[in-house]
């Protein structure tokens, strides 16, 4: 009961970071964005992340659906991209450093979050339903552009062939695939060496022919 009591106050608190009004980006660029850039609205393959050496890559099919549709994928994209390069980072500090506490979890990202007592993962589920629970809201909101919760688009130019947010999108996109494939094969060679680390396992030659 305690536990519902709790996440129900932290819903109520998060309400208070939520726009009340249209979201509207930033007030600081009078640039003016035309309508068609608050939904997915060309053809995917003219979509931003389309791009050299694969360019329009979708073997399942999945950008035959509505402009929602391909809204909702983008949006998740990019929450993953972001996620994994957090992880990226966490994973490697995890190894070497412990910023955050003076000992006490293994130096294995992997062993430590079983090692995390039950109210510190009840603590990170709490927080995550937060996040969620505020980004959903904005989400919600007429003229939302996928990604994009504090209207950043509006601080970049149009000018050009190619605008500055489309440049800003097409970098984040690529670094967080890069880091979605990044996070996945340390894990995955955490396992298979057992938990060494990273860095250990390029000095030792895992990633070129086994360990020497």
């Amino acid at each position: 009961m305690k536990s519902v009591i709790a996440f129900s106050a932290v819903l109520a608190s998060a309400s208070a970071f939520v726009p009340s009004a249209s979201f509207v980006g930033s007030p600081v660029s009078s640039v003016t964005r035309p309508a068609s850039s608050t939904a997915v609205s060309m053809a995917a393959s003219d979509m931003v992340g389309a791009s050299a050496p694969l360019g329009f890559f979708d073997p399942m099919g999945f950008s035959k659906g509505p402009a929602e549709r391909l809204n909702a994928y983008r949006e998740a994209e990019l929450k993953h991209g972001r996620t994994a390069m957090l992880a990226v980072v966490g994973f490697l500090t995890q190894e070497n450093w412990h910023p955050l506490y003076n000992g006490g979890l293994s130096s294995n990202p992997v062993k430590a979050i079983t090692e995390v007592p039950p109210e510190g993962l009840f603590q990170i589920v709490m927080f995550i339903g937060f996040l969620e629970y505020v980004i959903s809201q904005i989400v919600a909101k007429p003229g939302y552009i996928p990604g994009d919760y504090v209207g950043a688009n509006d601080l970049f130019s149009e000018e050009g062939p190619h605008s500055q947010w489309e440049t800003y999108q097409l970098k984040e996109l690529h670094n967080g695939r890069a880091a979605m494939m990044g996070i996945t094969g340390l894990v995955t060679h955490n396992f298979l060496t057992g938990g060494m680390p990273a860095f250990e396992q390029i000095s030792r030659g895992v990633y070129s022919g086994g360990i020497h």
